[in-house]
């Protein structure tokens, strides 16, 4: 455990590292948006800056670019392949929420279905941010990876609660104010978005998972 993690928490944590790497931030936002337009990179490039994100969080020694780019070759093909799988779900389960969520005339089965819809949208997002930072911090077979990304889903329901208050509602907001928002999305979202979530996964890693495979952290 790192010595800004022993003094500061919460709040706290994130205003030091904001302090601290705000324009490595920005940095690795710009280099997190470029590696991501070939599309099929966007798994690979999340879990680069989940892991440049979980060294500043645990006040391990990194160097951004390096850094970043090493973890962005890692298992790069297996890595593209289930993030291509991953976006075509989401994105095609949020654009069927998006266009039931406005219609008034919704049946009751279709208003079942779009919460429904709501619930595993947020379950995936949840998992995916879990299994980046496992990915990040723990040596394990990739099966045992998303087997405890998902556990720890459903031992803290608070977490997809952050994750929607403080990551899935901004988005959503800079999207529905595109042209205001776009500026968010290039300087900063998706990095700050990666230090929250990484600072919040940390703690439940550190609870639930860390502790059992010690010899295997990063």
């Amino acid at each position: 455990m790192g010595q800004i993690e022993k003094e500061k928490k919460g709040i706290k944590l994130f205003l030091h590292l904001l302090k601290q790497y705000f324009f490595t931030l920005i940095f690795l936002n710009i280099i997190f948006i470029i590696t991501c337009i070939p599309i099929i990179t966007i798994g690979p490039a999340c879990k680069a800056l989940a892991k440049v994100t979980m060294d500043m969080v645990r006040d391990k020694e990194f160097f951004p670019v390096q850094t970043y780019f090493t973890e962005f070759r890692v298992n790069f093909l297996k890595t593209a392949g289930v993030g291509v799988i991953f976006s075509i779900i989401l994105g095609v389960m949020g654009y069927s929420i998006l266009v039931n969520v406005n219609d008034k005339e919704l049946t009751t089965v279709l208003q079942i279905f779009v919460m429904f819809s709501i619930v595993i949208v947020l379950f995936l997002l949840a998992s995916i941010m879990y299994a980046l930072r496992l990915f990040a911090t723990i040596d394990l077979p990739t099966k045992e990876i998303w087997k405890n990304a998902f556990l720890l889903v459903l031992m803290s329901p608070k977490q997809m609660v952050t994750l929607l208050f403080l990551i899935v509602i901004p988005t959503i907001v800079a999207v529905m104010f595109f042209q205001i928002g776009i500026s968010a999305f290039v300087i900063w979202h998706f990095a700050m978005s990666s230090v929250v979530s990484s600072m919040n996964a940390w703690t439940i890693i550190k609870k639930y998972v860390a502790a059992d495979y010690q010899n295997h952290e990063k």
